[in-house]
């Protein structure tokens, strides 16, 4: 699994940590809100105000950060959901992996005595 983008030195450290909170729709929001420069409704309040505060650099930044960040995660939940799918697909064959080695035999091959498998002898008459 690739790990998480870095994000850029002028992303706000509070932003990063609000960021992985977000669902990567969320994330996409603010990518579009960076690039039509417009008030919406579909982003955290917090977005709004950092803009109003932030460069076009560090704008451009924060939506770079926001879009690689949306990316890893649907990255991240398509591998999960896959894993998840091999799992039931594993339980649903039984929920053993199935193995090369040949089955061990049930009888005691350690056994030496060749006698009865009873009891026997003037004791048990």
């Amino acid at each position: 699994m690739a790990s998480p983008p870095m994000p850029p030195e002028q992303v706000p450290d509070f932003v990063v940590e609000h960021f992985e909170e977000h669902d990567p729709e969320t994330l996409r929001d603010i990518v579009a809100y960076e690039a039509q420069r417009a008030r919406s409704t579909e982003v955290p309040k917090y977005i709004t105000e950092v803009f109003v505060m932030q460069s076009d650099e560090t704008k451009r930044a924060i939506a770079t950060y926001a879009r690689d960040l949306a990316a890893h995660k649907e990255e991240r939940a398509a591998e999960l959901a896959e894993q998840q799918r091999a799992e039931a697909e594993a339980a649903a064959d039984g929920g053993e992996p199935r193995t090369t080695e040949p089955e061990q035999s049930t009888t005691d091959s350690d056994d030496d005595d060749d006698g009865p498998s009873f009891a026997t002898g003037p004791m048990f008459g």
